[in-house]
């Protein structure tokens, strides 16, 4: 049996790894990542799910799509958030697994809520 040795992180990816991990161990942003690695979503609908206000989402939602950790999509009055799969499935894929997650459902993508009623 032969044991490998994991591949060191290099230096010069420690300060950026460890930013990454400080700022998604918000646990307000913990709690709508985890939603969104469901599904599509909009603020009502984390609102409603996550029972917090409508600011403190906006504005955590702000920050994960400034970091560019989600897409948007407008659907005429409202705005759906998503997941980018393609940051999350390779800089974040540690992440979506400690999520209980190999990748991200299609019902997660973008768009992933074209048909349904807005709740909101």
């Amino acid at each position: 049996m032969t044991i490998s040795t994991p591949t060191p992180i290099p230096a010069s990816k420690i300060d950026e790894i460890s930013a990454l991990f400080r700022f998604l161990g918000d646990p307000t942003r913990l709690k709508i990542i985890t939603r969104m690695a469901q599904s599509e979503v909009c603020v009502c609908d984390l609102t409603d799910q996550l029972g917090l206000s409508q600011p403190l989402i906006s504005y955590h939602l702000g920050k994960l799509r400034n970091a560019g950790m989600v897409c948007t999509r407008r659907d005429r009055n409202w705005v759906y958030y998503s997941l980018d799969s393609e940051r999350w499935s390779t800089t974040l894929a540690p992440v979506l697994a400690m999520l209980g997650r190999d990748e991200l459902p299609p019902e997660a993508a973008q768009g992933g809520r074209e048909n349904c009623e807005p709740i909101c």
